[in-house]
């Protein structure tokens, strides 16, 4: 017989919280029989997957523990035991191509024999308000150094070369014993024209924030006149994961690259030169996270193409968060429809009760206030990580909401359509999805792929007899599938592949096939550029 059972009954509802939150709750301990526990302890967890699925090489981190108890528990009777945990600053919950973070709150009862009795609850960390005090910091690349190409020709193979050609060519003989008296050290160089600059230095914030603007400086000192190409300010961000085995490199994915063009074709004066650049972070739901295993790192560098050749500077790491505009979140606001928010285990491993659904690790976004307006039966979580409730209501179209822009209504799209990616068909469950979505409007640009007719026999009527635009939303990688109605025929045909757009858009479905959300144009804007 078990010694206890184990549930979890979190204070938040919707279970997502901001850095610096407190998560707080209350454990039940329902005894089954009279049982020593040496401690009943209460954490913050994240895991990090690689491929977001668990394996063995999960990394697991814990952000705080409490012990609540140590002591008897009596047979036939329920304690509770309250906590509470700070949400700290990082890793946010995030999903990524090949790595996803997830929270949760784990309880654990040792009990003596080494035994211990386990439940999780997962929760959702999203992005904060308020930003840290020493974000303005500037951080300072090092100088590409001049590279100079230095080889050494070996005294022991030369002399024996020189000693074979004495033998059989005598007069080849003083040639050897001139070698020899310099002691055999040949040295030869070349100087790549690169390595004219004299170094490239970059200076920018430490810390960038997704969607907004940041000012950036790149100095230059050419010892001579240069002829540039292109000089060009790159930002990179890249998922690693590496195995327990320190033997195997780790594995990257570049998950996004920026290039901004900062001169085109010129030349450069023999002097200092500085340049000012004034950019736009990209938007992005890749936040900086740095764990012992697994790590999304974000870096920047310069990129000179001379006639000659190429510099660069060296790469300098950055501090990738997330943006702070709009209102506070409103997280109390948001209901999950009646869903309990507890987690029992009695024994054995970590359980998890089916009444509370795991939720997806979805792609990261901000915007909170839009959704704070839905339904209290409408579960739609706005960013970082996506959940879907069977008791969910579906939302009437009727009845349309405030367009959201910028890069709150990218990160949106990212969100819902991770969250219509990981849904069910089964039950309803996506259907509803789209419908509690499709009362919002998100207004946004789109580089476009191609153009199709528009032949899907899914689709509402008024779409019928015009046209598809697929493409990805900018500064994401999230594909989409337009579909714009008859009368947008005119605009759609000026557009072209790479150009941009800018689109008015509602959620109508999910394709299958290629997964990917399919979109409503109710207006069009471009090409942009």
């Amino acid at each position: 017989m078990e010694e206890c059972k184990l549930t979890i009954r979190l204070d938040r509802r919707g279970r997502r919280y901001v850095p610096g939150a407190v998560v707080s709750g209350t454990i039940e301990v329902d005894s089954q029989r009279e049982w020593q526990c040496n401690a009943l302890t209460a954490s913050l967890v994240w895991i990090a997957n690689a491929h977001g699925e668990p394996s063995e090489e999960s990394e697991t981190g814990f952000s705080e523990r409490r012990v609540l108890f140590s002591g008897r528990f009596e047979a036939e009777r329920t304690t509770r035991h309250e906590f509470e945990l700070v949400a700290p600053a990082q890793p946010l919950t995030y999903q990524g191509e090949s790595l996803s973070v997830a929270w949760r709150v784990h309880v654990e009862a040792q009990i003596a024999g080494s035994r211990s009795i386990e439940a999780t609850q997962h929760i959702v960390l999203v992005p904060g308000q308020a930003p840290p005090p020493d974000e303005n910091a500037l951080i300072r690349s090092r100088p590409a150094q001049p590279k100079r190409f230095n080889g050494l020709a070996l005294f022991g193979g030369l002399t024996l070369l020189l000693l074979a050609l004495a033998l059989t060519v005598p007069s080849l003989g003083i040639l050897l014993v001139l070698f020899a008296s310099t002691g055999g050290l040949l040295w030869f160089s070349y100087s790549p024209p690169s390595s004219r600059w004299g170094g490239v230095d970059l200076e920018m914030p430490r810390v960038l924030r997704s969607g907004e603007p940041y000012h950036a400086t790149i100095r230059v000192n050419p010892k001579r006149q240069m002829n540039v190409k292109a000089i060009r300010l790159e930002l990179e961000a890249r998922e690693s994961s590496r195995r327990r085995d320190a033997s195997f490199a780790p594995t990257q994915h570049t998950i996004v690259e920026r290039s901004m063009t900062i001169a085109d074709e010129r030349s450069f004066q023999p002097r200092p030169h500085a340049l000012q650049v004034r950019g736009v972070a990209p938007t992005s739901t890749a936040y900086s996270f740095e764990g012992e295993r697994h790590s999304v790192r974000w870096l920047a560098r310069v990129t000179i193409e001379l006639v000659e050749g190429v510099s660069r500077s060296d790469e300098l790491e950055l501090d990738f968060r997330p943006s702070f505009d709009g209102p506070p979140p409103q997280l109390d606001a948001i209901s999950d429809g009646g869903t309990a928010e507890d987690v029992t285990a009695a024994g054995g491993p970590a359980v998890e009760a089916p009444a509370t659904p795991a939720p997806a690790v979805g792609a990261q976004a901000t915007d909170t206030n839009a959704e704070a307006a839905l339904p209290a039966e409408a579960h739609a979580t706005p960013a970082h990580a996506t959940e879907a409730f069977d008791a969910a209501t579906p939302v009437v179209e009727s009845e349309r909401n405030d367009v959201e822009r910028g890069a709150n209504a990218a990160e949106r799209l990212v969100a819902i359509d991770s969250e219509l990616r990981d849904s069910r068909t089964l039950g309803g469950e996506r259907e509803r999805l789209i419908e509690a979505h499709s009362g919002t409007a998100l207004h946004l640009p789109v580089i476009v792929d191609h153009v199709e007719w528009t032949y899907t026999s899914d689709l509402p009527s008024r779409l019928i007899g015009g046209r598809t635009i697929v493409g990805w939303v900018e500064g994401t990688r999230c594909q989409v599938a337009i579909c714009a109605p008859p009368e947008q025929n005119a605009e759609v045909e000026r557009l072209v592949r790479g150009s941009v757009a800018q689109f008015e858009l509602v959620v109508v479905r999910y394709d299958e096939l290629y997964q990917r959300i399919v979109l409503e144009s109710r207006d069009v804007d471009g090409p942009a550029g």
